[in-house]
């Protein structure tokens, strides 16, 4: 951005009523010294201020002016010289030149920020009583007059121009926005004046609102509420892309610096066609000359004060003219006058529905200097040219119109003005179930219209059509939480709007299985029901007997089909339910037998004979530990029982049908101790390897003894080992061949004592 010299210089522009005093004014010019302005830019507005301060200081003696060029280097650090102390010789106010130097970046040069710079003033106190540049001593007029191009404002760090401080980086003392000009009207009541060389709206929106008011500038103006000399506009502003001030420019900023002292008052109320308008002055300082022009051709050239009639209704500019007595001060005003032609009273009225404001759009012929709205419902009267009312009620209301200008014009107009009746829509709904019908209770309600008339629209929230009629129905396919609307509307369509919320709950998906069902055995119901949030918290189950828990059991009586319904219940009271056929199996017949009958330890092997019916598979369980304890065969041959002594084995034998359904019996095997004892009738003891010694065979005994005789009773041998053998020899001899008698006493496992005798024959 290439900055341009600046020049401040401050002022006041006319407003209705103007005031100075003649004499003791103090302008103050300052520059604004920017790196990047080239000599010959900086020529040209060198020689436009020159001109400024010489015809300035001519026309209006005891005037007083100051120069001060300022530049801000880096992105604090800004600096300032008085290179012309206040003086009122126009030759002295020329003798000033460039304080910096030239050329470079906006980075490496200095850079303008003025309200940085205007801070730093402010602390080296050059404005107080007794500063460089004092302001205070001699109660003048102080005037501040700006020449500028800078842009309103930036927020990079040690950037650009400015005219209002928006970066604490770059003016971190100085006040923000435009504070620190602000500070200087309250303080020293100075009034600013800106000549802006620069075509963006925005930055001249920002000079317009450092500018005091009392100009003719109508543009843009940047937000200035602290502005002690008011906010809005006009302002002493106007703008330029040259740096070159015409004479014309030159008469303008003399016009606005306005170093003489009167005041006059125009009138403010209405002036009707015919009306006398009143002007008046306050001359300040003795006047030689004196002089209205009334924009009319006419004029006045020796009151004070004085009066008007004027013959055509319009706008006319009224200036008076005034010279001090020794022609140090002179000063001109200027003002316009508008005269109205009578009043034709009249406004538009739009029909609304209660509730609404009616805009009521005034339309009356002729200027209105003040107007009374009276809207027929009591309620009292406003005063703007337009205006809005509420009813608070539906009906018609007289709304009356009375205009006035100067409590001299005025008139009256009455119209009807029709307020529509709005329904009260309302309605109430329940939290359902997903899928269930939703039916809300429409409750609207409407004051004079026809219930019966009112349309109403539904929409349920989901992103589904929206459905007409009083109370419709409406299946949420989704669970959630909507918003459900209401809109009620009249024929004249009147129409208000409420809404509710609404929780569709999750419908649960009842789900479950079930054993293989066989007759008379448990069957167990297993629950396999979900729902999308929640949980299911009750079961009902219609199988014989009922259940109510979760994973229930049953037994069936009877084979057949059997129809089992399941309905459950979610946490939110949602329900579903489902049916399945149950087939009952019938059982298979399970039976066996087996041989032999009488089973004795020291054989104790076993045959079984399946007899079941209505089976394809069989288990065997012989009820003993060991191998070979159970089998899976129809007809097992051979199992042996343990032989180590007796016992009963309930042998089970289950039977499983072509459904997986079984039964099972069980029978006792009993295995018995058997009692043996064998005897043989001969042995041959003649060693030849073959029958030579004489043993008892038995079993199931517990004690023994064995004895043999020889014809004459002489017992020859004797033993209780029932392994022991008799070698035919007594006394280490050889019996000869004869026929011999034994005798043995057993003790069974049972102690049952048996005694036994029998022959044995000795054969060599």
């Amino acid at each position: 951005m290439i900055k341009k010299l600046l020049f401040i210089v401050f002022l006041s522009l006319f407003s209705l009523l103007v005031s100075a005093q003649c004499g003791c004014t103090k302008i103050v010019f300052i520059v604004d010294n920017s790196g990047s302005i080239s000599t010959t830019e900086f020529t040209d507005m060198k020689l436009s201020m020159d001109s400024i301060a010489t015809q300035l200081l001519r026309n209006y003696p005891g005037s007083e002016m100051s120069v001060i060029q300022y530049a801000s280097q880096g992105s604090a650090n800004h600096h300032y010289s008085v290179s012309v102390p206040f003086t009122s010789n126009p030759v002295t106010a020329r003798n000033w030149s460039r304080a910096y130097g030239t050329g470079g970046t906006v980075a490496t040069y200095f850079q303008d920020h003025l309200p940085g710079s205007m801070y730093q003033m402010r602390d080296d106190s050059i404005w107080n009583a007794g500063g460089t540049v004092d302001l205070v001593t001699g109660g003048c007029n102080i005037r501040m007059f700006l020449f500028t191009d800078a842009l309103a404002g930036s927020t990079g760090a040690g950037c650009c121009s400015h005219l209002t401080s928006v970066s604490t980086t770059v003016a971190p003392l100085a006040l923000a926005d435009f504070g620190e000009y602000n500070l200087h009207k309250t303080t020293y009541q100075s009034e600013w004046t800106v000549y802006h060389v620069n075509s963006g709206v925005a930055n001249r929106a920002a000079g317009a609102a450092i500018a005091s008011k009392g100009g003719s500038y109508t543009g843009t103006i940047s937000p200035n509420p602290g502005d002690p000399q008011g906010a809005g506009g006009p302002r002493k502003l106007w703008w330029s892309t040259s740096f070159v001030l015409t004479q014309p420019d030159i008469d303008t900023a003399l016009a606005n610096i306005n170093a003489g002292s009167f005041s006059a008052s125009f009138p403010t109320d209405t002036i009707c066609l015919g009306d006398t308008a009143y002007f008046t002055s306050n001359i300040v300082f003795p006047t030689s000359v004196l002089k209205w022009d009334f924009g009319d051709g006419t004029g006045d050239s020796s009151n004070t004060s004085t009066k008007h009639i004027y013959t055509a209704a319009g706008t006319y500019n009224v200036t008076l003219i005034a010279w001090s007595a020794d022609s140090s001060c002179k000063d001109t005003i200027t003002e316009p006058v508008v005269i109205h032609p009578p009043l034709i009273p009249d406004f538009l009225a739009d029909t609304v529905c209660v509730g609404t404001a009616t805009t009521l759009t005034n339309t009356t012929s002729g200027f209105i200097n003040s107007q009374k709205w009276f809207f027929g419902d009591g309620d009292s009267a406003l005063t703007r040219p337009d205006a809005s009312h509420v009813y608070a009620l539906p009906g018609v209301y007289p709304v009356t119109l009375v205009v006035n200008s100067s409590n001299i014009c005025f008139d009256t107009i009455i119209k009807n003005v029709l307020v529509n009746d709005v329904p009260a829509a309302d309605f109430t709904i329940n939290n359902e179930c997903q899928f269930l019908g939703v039916t809300p209770v429409n409750t609207t309600t409407v004051i004079t219209a026809n219930l019966a008339s009112l349309t109403h629209t539904w929409d349920f929230g989901d992103g589904s059509p929206v459905i007409p009629g009083t109370n419709p129905t409406y299946n949420y396919p989704s669970d959630g939480s909507y918003t459900v609307r209401l809109i009620s509307e009249t024929p004249q369509g009147c129409a208000d709007t409420t809404t509710q919320p609404i929780v569709i709950s999750p419908k649960p998906r009842a789900i479950f299985t079930a054993d293989t069902a066989c007759l008379r055995q448990i069957t167990t119901f297993t629950d396999l029901s979900t729902v999308p949030s929640g949980s299911v918290v009750g079961w009902n189950w219609t199988f014989p007997g009922g259940s109510t828990t979760q994973n229930p059991i049953t037994t069936y009586a009877s084979s057949g089909t059997f129809p089992v319904t399941l309905t459950v219940t979610s946490d939110s009271g949602c329900i579903d339910d489902t049916t399945a056929f149950v087939v009952v199996r019938p059982l298979p017949v399970p039976n066996f037998t087996f041989s032999p009958s009488e089973i004795l330890t020291f054989n104790p092997k076993v045959c079984f004979t399946n007899t079941s019916s209505g089976a394809i598979g069989y288990f065997w369980d012989f009820d003993f530990i060991g191998l070979n304890n159970t089998s899976i065969q129809t007809d097992p041959c051979i199992v042996e029982f343990p032989n180590e002594s007796e016992g009963v084995y309930n042998v089970k034998l289950v039977a499983i049908n072509q459904y997986g359904c079984r039964d099972s019996i069980y029978k006792e095997v009993v295995v018995e101790e058997g009692f043996v004892f064998y005897a043989p009738s001969i042995f041959t003891p003649n060693d030849d390897g073959k029958n030579d010694v004489y043993q008892i065979f038995m079993s199931g005994t517990k004690e023994f003894q064995f004895m043999v005789f020889n014809r004459w009773g002489e017992q020859i041998f004797y033993t209780q080992d029932r392994n022991e053998t008799w070698d035919g020899k007594y006394k280490g001899k050889l019996v000869k061949n004869d026929v011999y008698v034994f005798k043995a006493i057993v003790t069974t496992e049972r102690n049952e004592v048996k005694e036994f005798y029998g022959h044995i024959m000795v054969d060599y």
